[in-house]
């Protein structure tokens, strides 16, 4: 509660500010183990590529293929790489 008595709310992740779009769809591209990349989404679904670039590719034809959003691309030590926001 503040000083002047409003209750404050936090914002819930799909907000955005200063007039950015709603993204759609999140689909991340992630190390899997020996030397592999994996392409997931916020559910269970999830493939294994050869490369990054192979999953990287994979995930922005995914994307696009649900009506737009964003790549986020982890490296190796899974620290994020790169947020990669493509339209429908």
């Amino acid at each position: 509660m503040q000083a002047n008595g409003a209750v404050r709310t936090p914002r819930s992740g799909s907000q955005r500010g200063r007039g950015q779009a709603l993204v759609g769809s999140t689909l991340r591209v992630l190390p899997a183990g020996r030397g592999a990349w994996r392409v997931e989404d916020a559910g269970s679904g999830r493939e294994l590529c050869a490369t990054r670039a192979e999953a990287e590719a994979l995930a922005e034809q995914r994307v696009r293929e649900l009506g737009g959003g964003q790549v986020l691309v982890y490296d190796a030590y899974l620290r994020l790489q790169a947020v990669k926001r493509l339209p429908a």
